[in-house]
């Protein structure tokens, strides 16, 4: 009876370090750049999407060069200075494939300054980023305090804090931003983000984040602001 008990309690001391570890690896997964804008040289202008095509793609734009995939593979090379180094017009190419697992960004768009795109991390989650003319590119941001919201009491009561599961804000946004012009000239960028019932990339939505991110009239960054937390 004791040995079956020993036994019984080192299953449940095993199981949960093994959720213990799984969150760790999700966590470090999750990692993306600061989310504070970081300027980069290759970046100012905004996207060359011209000559991202010219640099990247076959001529009829059907597929990526054969020579910037890895040999005997479907993945990209992170490191594309041999192959493109001695084309000036591709240092933003060389630069993307360095940040991301896909070096031409998807879903584009522009409002005066600002451009967001949507690309595949090097951990291979897909993510929506923030570009200016100057160069600063910045990520979506979890960091906000969204236990003030009012509906957030209703999401905790719903959804109890059970180890390492509670609600979240994740950094996953859920469809394209949508650009507002103030009338003090700050470029607003909007988000809806997913708020999750733990921090791993599979978890379940439970509610989402209306989010503010807000540049001046240069384009430079001034804040992000939680707008609101709304049913799914």
């Amino acid at each position: 009876m004791l040995e079956t008990r020993i036994l019984k309690y080192y299953g449940y001391i095993m199981k949960k370090l093994l959720v213990l570890i799984c969150c760790l690896i999700t966590a470090s997964c999750a990692l993306v750049p600061q989310w504070e804008p970081k300027s980069y040289f290759a970046l100012r202008g905004g996207l060359d999407t011209s000559a991202l095509k010219t640099c990247l793609y076959t001529a009829d734009g059907s597929n990526f060069k054969p020579e910037i995939y890895l040999p005997n593979s479907n993945f990209l090379k992170a490191d594309l200075s041999k192959e493109l180094g001695s084309n000036k017009q591709c240092k933003q190419a060389i630069f993307l494939a360095s940040q991301f697992a896909w070096p031409y960004p998807n879903t584009i768009q522009s409002n005066g300054n600002l451009t967001t795109f949507y690309t595949v991390r090097g951990d291979g989650q897909t993510a929506y980023y923030m570009l200016d003319k100057q160069g600063q590119l910045m990520a979506l941001t979890d960091q906000l305090d969204i236990t003030q919201d009012s509906y957030y009491t209703v999401l905790a009561k719903r959804y109890p804090p059970q180890g390492y599961n509670q609600v979240s804000l994740s950094l996953s946004a859920t469809q394209a931003p949508t650009f507002v012009s103030l009338n003090d000239g700050t470029q607003r960028v909007m988000f809806k983000q997913a708020v999750k019932y733990g921090a791993c990339v599979a978890c379940k939505q439970i509610a989402t984040a209306n989010i503010a991110y807000d540049f001046n009239k240069n384009g430079f960054f001034v804040g992000a602001n939680l707008l609101g937390l709304s049913a799914t």
